[in-house]
Formats: C-alpha cells, sequence, structure tokens
C-alpha cells in the first residue's frame, strides 16, 4: 500500500514539474519571439528613417501601406522619428495625412511629446494639423485639461487663440452651452464661434 503512495506520489511529482518546465520553456520562447519582434520593429523603424519612402510618387501604395503599418506598430519614440522625417516631405497630402496620423497614434501613447513636437512643427510651418487633430481629441476625451494646457502652456497669444478656438470648435459639436462659457472666458471675439475653426 505504501509503494502505491509512493508511486502516486511521485507520478503527480513528475506530472508537475513536466508542467513547471514546460511552463518555464514557453515562456522561454515567448520572451525570445518578443525580443526577435521588437528587434525587427526596431530594424524597420531604423531603415525606414534611414530611406524613407516617398509618398508622393504615383507607384506608392507600398509605400503608403508600409509607412501606415509602421506607425501602428511603433512606439512613441519610433513615431517622434517617423515624425520628423514626414516633415520633410509635407508638400504632398498623403505625407500631411501620414504626418497627422503619425503625431495621433504619438499622443495616445505620449501627449506631451506629441504635442511640442506639433507646436514646433506649427512654429515652423504656420499651421499644423497634428496640433489641431491632438487638441480635438484631447477635447473629446477630457475639455476642461485640454482647455488648462491652452490657456496655461506659457505659449505665445496667436497660438493660444489657436488652440482656444480648436477647443471651443470641438465642443460646440459636443456641448455647445460648454463652448459658450468657455467662449466667455477666453481670449477671442465672440463671432469667432460662428466660423468654422480652420486647421491650427
Amino acid at each position: 500500500m505504501k509503494s502505491i503512495a509512493s508511486l502516486f506520489s511521485a507520478l503527480i511529482l513528475g506530472v508537475l514539474l513536466g508542467r513547471m518546465a514546460f511552463h518555464e520553456s514557453s515562456k522561454t520562447i515567448r520572451d525570445t519571439e518578443l525580443n526577435i519582434q521588437d528587434a525587427e520593429e526596431s530594424s524597420a523603424i531604423t531603415e525606414w528613417q534611414a530611406s524613407p519612402p516617398v509618398l508622393a510618387s504615383e507607384s506608392s501604395w507600398n509605400n503608403i501601406y508600409s509607412t501606415m503599418t509602421l506607425i501602428d506598430q511603433s512606439d512613441a519614440q519610433g513615431l517622434a522619428s517617423i515624425a520628423v522625417a514626414l516633415t520633410e516631405q509635407t508638400e504632398a497630402p498623403i505625407a500631411k495625412t501620414a504626418l497627422e496620423m503619425t503625431v495621433r497614434r504619438w499622443a495616445e501613447l505620449d501627449r506631451d511629446g506629441a504635442l511640442e513636437f506639433a507646436k514646433s512643427h506649427l512654429q515652423a510651418t504656420e499651421e499644423s494639423p497634428p496640433l489641431s487633430a491632438i487638441l480635438r481629441i484631447w477635447t473629446s476625451e477630457d475639455s476642461q485639461a485640454a482647455w488648462m494646457y491652452a490657456t496655461e502652456s506659457g505659449t505665445d497669444s496667436r497660438l493660444k487663440k489657436k488652440m482656444q478656438q480648436t477647443i471651443i470648435s470641438q465642443l460646440a459639436i459636443t456641448d455647445p452651452l460648454h463652448a459658450l462659457h468657455l467662449m466667455s472666458h477666453s481670449e477671442l471675439p465672440s463671432v469667432m464661434l460662428m466660423v468654422p475653426s480652420s486647421p491650427i
């Protein structure tokens, strides 16, 4: 009887040890696969940066697809690199769209970094659809935080007014009373609420 109990205990112990070893090897394989995937993504970003595809060319569908895939798979640092590379191609409408998508995705991961980039892009180009896009999304999620940023970020008055106009015009769609309240506390003339907001 004791030998059967010992044999049964040894069998259970063997099964448990086998399961633990299998779980540990599965975890190691999974970690290795993730490390390979990270290395491939990093390599893809580095390769893309070294020779960004020209998104304006007529045969650019593959370039557009690879850029959109890269945007979707990149971390905040990778998105920052992609955004910088795309600023050199903004004469093409598709490149402008790709830049806006990049900065939107970047804002999901690192809003502060994306906002700083979008503001510096505005200073260099006089308009920044990426900044407008970030503010619209942020207003939809947390209008109070977006408004505080727009009014207290220490930016020049021209940029502050454009950011406030973007936030108010977004709020006018979803919460007109709140938009009117903010309008009364802004530096914008009241007629601005009637004018559709152009991209910042």
